[in-house]
This record gives C-alpha cells, structure tokens and sequence, in this order.
C-alpha cells in the first residue's frame, strides 16, 4: 500500500468522523476483504480498482484537546485484511477547529471543539530535527500550546507531527512562499503552488495537532 489518506473530525454533538482511503502502491488485484478498526469499532473498506476505501462515525469519541484545555486523546488506527492480517496506522486524534471572527466580524481567534483558545507560541527554528519531543515537550511544560513552523521551513515530517499530537500542542505551520511577493499572475506558478499545497496537506490532514 503508498501513503493513507485520512481525515477526522468532531461534529458539535461529540461523533467522531473519520474517513480513510488506502491506495495500492502498484495495480493489483482485489485485496482480502478489509476492514478499518479504531476504538473498538470496525468498518469495512471498498475496493475500487485503485485503494481501499471508507468511513466510520464514532459517536462520543474521547476528543482531542491542546494540553491547557484537556487530554489530547488519541486513538489506534488500523486495516485489517481477511480478520487475519493487521497494518497498524498510527494514532488519530477527533477535534473541531473554527475561527471566531468575533462580534464586529473583523477578528480572528481559533475555537477548539467549541472552546475558546488563547493561543500562547513560538516559531520553531529547526535546532534539532532528529527528535523534536524533547524540545517540544520543554515548551509544553513552559505553558505554550502552539507551535509554528515558518514558510521558509521544510513542512514537518510525521515524527515531529506525532510529537504534538501526543503532547497537546497546536501545530500552525505557513504553507511556502507564505513570507514574500511571488508572482501570483503567472498561472503557471499558481499551478505549481497549489499543487505543493495539496500534497503538504494529504500529507498531514490526518494530525489533530494541526
């Protein structure tokens, strides 16, 4: 299999929504029946001649939360094949990010499941990108609940994204060219830069964190 694509959400009423899309690395035929398992609930996934595929609500999921407002909870991923083979995906976190523009409409502050949240950060500067945690969980014992990555950075990879899911820290990351004038009238750069933007994300849409 290449790279899953997952996406999970919270709805106001507390259901966790998750859909997962699993494409075949090379054309083959039709998987063992197949199935996704998360919090003691199974799915099964559909084959369509290029990945498995489908989704599970998951009424009163433990949510996610940065650490200063709750338990960032995450929850084991899996595909299992046949009932007998099992791929182990990860952990995945439910939460619900909206901007509050406020009573005049001009303001922006985030709401994490329906909470306001005081956003306290730093930029991170790249001191040590081997293993981020140490550093990570300094500035989650320091008080801080975001991170942001600037533009002129490399994006995250999934051992950084899956330190600040599990310690409970907001990850903003600038997408690139987020700090200059480029030439946004050429198409064929806009082109280019929306395409970068859509790998960025189907790469990391599946972190709570971000």
């Amino acid at each position: 299999f290449a790279a899953p694509l997952v996406q999970a959400g919270l709805a106001p009423d507390g259901t966790g929504h998750l859909s997962l899309r699993l494409p075949l690395a090379a054309p083959a035929m039709p998987p063992l029946p197949a199935a996704l398992a998360i919090a003691g609930t199974k799915a099964p996934l559909l084959f369509d001649g290029e990945a498995l595929s489908g989704e599970v609500s998951l009424p009163g999921i433990a949510p996610w939360w940065p650490h200063t407002h709750g338990e960032p909870a995450l929850h084991s991923l899996a595909v299992t094949l046949a009932d007998r083979h099992r791929l182990d995906l990860g952990r995945i976190g439910f939460r619900r990010i909206e901007v509050d523009r406020g009573a005049d409409g001009r303001g922006f502050a985030l709401r994490i499941n329906g909470e306001a949240v005081f956003c306290r950060g730093a930029a991170w500067a790249d001191p040590d990108p081997t293993d981020p945690r140490a550093l990570l969980a300094q500035a989650r014992d320091a008080g801080l609940n975001m991170i942001r990555i600037p533009g002129t950075l490399p994006p995250p990879d999934a051992g950084f994204l899956h330190a600040c899911d599990a310690l409970g820290l907001l990850l903003w990351l600038d997408l690139p060219y987020a700090r200059l004038d480029y030439p946004a009238n050429d198409a064929e750069f806009r082109a280019q830069a929306a395409s970068e933007a859509r790998q960025i994300l189907a790469a990391t849409q599946g972190s709570p964190s971000l």
